[in-house]
C-alpha cells in the first residue's frame, strides 16, 4: 500500500522543551539523542505541474512515484503520475486520491456532476469502480493487489461501504443494522476497516472480512477534538497485521484480534487524535491540553505509552503542531509554526537525530507522507501567489555516513 494518511491539524501554543524522551528506535536500537532543531539539510525537488501554477501530492509508492493533480495551462485540474526516470505525467481530469505499488491509481472525478471513483491502470486506462446506481461516492483507499473500497450514497438515501475486488467483483459490505456504512482502509489481505450505524443510530467501527463479514468492533464514546468532534468513533488506520486504529472520545483505541478493543487514553485531562500507525505499532497524531492551552505532537507504543515530541529549544513557541505520519524507522513527519520564523513549516522528527525542519517549507506546508526510506512528501506554498497555490515537494534527508 501507498504512504497516505489522513490529515489531523491542531492549532497550538505549546512551549517547546529541550530535549527528546528516551524513545528508542524500532528493533531495539539506543535510545534517542536530545531533540534540538538540525540546521536545514539534505535536498528539495519540486515536481513540478502540468502546466499550471499549481500541483498537490497526495500519496507515493514504494518505487517512489507520486500521484496527486495540478493545474494545467489552461487552468484546469489534471491528475498526475510523478517518477523520476519520466518526470510529471498526465493522466487526464480529476484528482488522485491513492497510488498501489504496482502503479495503479484511484481517482476522484465529479461525474457527470457528483463525484465517483475511477481506477487508473497502466496500459488499460481508467475504469469506473463502485456501485453503477450510486449518486455520489466519498472516501477511496487502494491496496497493492488493486482492491478499492469506498462508500456511496445511494437512490434509497442509504450509504453504502463497498469492496472491488481485484477480478472486478463488487461486494456490499453490510451494516450494523443502520443505513449508513463507511469504507476507510483496506490492506493486503483484502480486510476493510470503517464505521457503519447500528440500528439504534449509534457509530461503531468495524472490521469486514469475507470470511466472517462486518464484526462491530466494540462500543466506544464521541469523539470529543477537533474536526471530529461530536461526531461517532472514528477510524484512522488499518495495519497488514489487521490491527485498527482510530479516535474515541478524548483519547484513541486500538482493536487487534489478539487483544480485542482497547481505549488509550491521554496524559490526565488532556485529548488525542490518531493520524498513522506503522509496523511496529508505533502511532503518530496530535496531544491537547485543552484547559492550558498546550498541544503537541505525539508517538505512542505500547511500552513506553504516550511521548509528546520535543520540536526544538527552550523559549520557542508553536502556534500549531501536528504529526501526520510515521514510517517503520519511527520517523515522524509533521508541521508547526513558532514564534522564530526560522521553525515554521514542515518537519521531520527522528529517534535517533532529533528535529530537522525541512528548507523552504514555511508557513501554510502540508505534509502528506514520510517514505520507507525518510523522504518527505510535502505541499508547499508559492510565495507571493493566492493561498491554495502550492508545489508538490519530495525532500530527501542527507546522507549519514557510517550508515
Amino acid at each position: 500500500m501507498s504512504r497516505r494518511v489522513t490529515v489531523v491539524m491542531i492549532v497550538v501554543a505549546v512551549a517547546l522543551g529541550l530535549g527528546a524522551p528516551a524513545f528508542g528506535a524500532p528493533g531495539g536500537a539506543a535510545d534517542a539523542v536530545p531533540a534540538t532543531v538540525a540546521a536545514p539539510a539534505g535536498s528539495v525537488l519540486d515536481l513540478g505541474t502540468l502546466g499550471g501554477d499549481s500541483a498537490r501530492a497526495v500519496a507515493v509508492n514504494r518505487h517512489g512515484q507520486v500521484v496527486g493533480a495540478s493545474t494545467t495551462v489552461d487552468g484546469d485540474t489534471h491528475v498526475f503520475l510523478w517518477s523520476r526516470r519520466v518526470g510529471m505525467r498526465d493522466l487526464g481530469p480529476g484528482e488522485a486520491v491513492d497510488v498501489n505499488d504496482c502503479g495503479e491509481v484511484l481517482i476522484r472525478l465529479d461525474y457527470p456532476v457528483f463525484p465517483h471513483l475511477f481506477l487508473w491502470r497502466p496500459g488499460h486506462g481508467r475504469l469506473v469502480v463502485g456501485p453503477a446506481e450510486g449518486r455520489y461516492t466519498t472516501g477511496g483507499d487502494l491496496n497493492d493487489r488493486g482492491a478499492v473500497v469506498g462508500s456511496t450514497y445511494m437512490p434509497d438515501g442509504s450509504t453504502m461501504a463497498w469492496l472491488r475486488t481485484p477480478r472486478g467483483t463488487l461486494h456490499n459490505l453490510g451494516d450494523l443494522g443502520g443505513t449508513t456504512s463507511t469504507a476507510v482502509r483496506v490492506n493486503n489481505r483484502g480486510q476493510v476497516a470503517g464505521t457503519s450505524l447500528t440500528a439504534g443510530g449509534h457509530e461503531r467501527p468495524y472490521l469486514w472480512e469475507s470470511r466472517t463479514g462486518m464484526v462491530s468492533l466494540g462500543d466506544l464514546p464521541e469523539v470529543g477534538l477537533g474536526m471530529l468532534s461530536g461526531r461517532g468513533p472514528a477510524v484512522a488506520d488499518l495495519t497488514e497485521d489487521g490491527v485498527v486504529v482510530g479516535n474515541a472520545g478524548s483519547g484513541m483505541y486500538r482493536w487487534s484480534q489478539a487483544r480485542g478493543l482497547e481505549e488509550i487514553g491521554c496524559l490526565g485531562g488532556m485529548t488525542c487524535e490518531v493520524a498513522d500507525i506503522n509496523r511496529h505499532g508505533w502511532i503518530a497524531g496530535g496531544w491537547q491540553d485543552p484547559e492550558m492551552d498546550i498541544d503537541a505532537a505525539f508517538v505512542w507504543d505500547r511500552r513506553r505509552g504516550l511521548h509528546v515530541l520535543t520540536t526544538g529549544t527552550e523559549g520557542f513557541f508553536a502556534h500549531a503542531a501536528y504529526a501526520m505520519a510515521v514510517n517503520d524507522r519511527g520517523q515522524v513527519l509533521g508541521e508547526m509554526l513558532s514564534s522564530n520564523p526560522a521553525l515554521n513549516g514542515a518537519f521531520v522528527w527522528d529517534p535517533r537525530s532529533g528535529v530537522h525542519v525541512l528548507p523552504a517549507s514555511g508557513d501554510g506546508a502540508q505534509p502528506v507522507t514520510i517514505t520507507a526510506a525518510g523522504q518527505a512528501l510535502v505541499n508547499i506554498p508559492v510565495s507571493g501567489a493566492s493561498w491554495d497555490t502550492t508545489r508538490a515537494v519530495l525532500w530527501t534527508p542527507p546522507v549519514r555516513r557510517g550508515a
